[in-house]
């Protein structure tokens, strides 16, 4: 499966199930003050708030072909 990404794009379908899961996931970690507050302590402290709030414009914007570009890179044999 991780050859196959390097060689073959994910399917828009395949790509929109994970982001919707991500989105899910990002949302509803945030959901409660304490985590939210969490959140934008490690933020401030790690990169910037300016890089939280565009997390999931980022995120919504991969495409099939960044994750093939991302699986060559990463995931190669060596």
């Amino acid at each position: 499966e991780l050859a196959r990404l390097a060689t073959e794009p994910v399917t828009p379908a395949e790509l929109a199930r994970v982001k919707r899961a991500a989105v899910a996931r990002t949302v509803f970690a945030r959901e409660d003050v304490h985590s939210l507050c969490d959140e934008i302590a490690r933020a401030v402290t790690l990169t910037s708030l300016d890089d939280l709030r565009g997390e999931l414009d980022r995120l919504l914007a991969v495409t099939p072909t960044d994750v093939q570009r991302v699986a060559k890179e990463y995931l190669a044999k060596q």
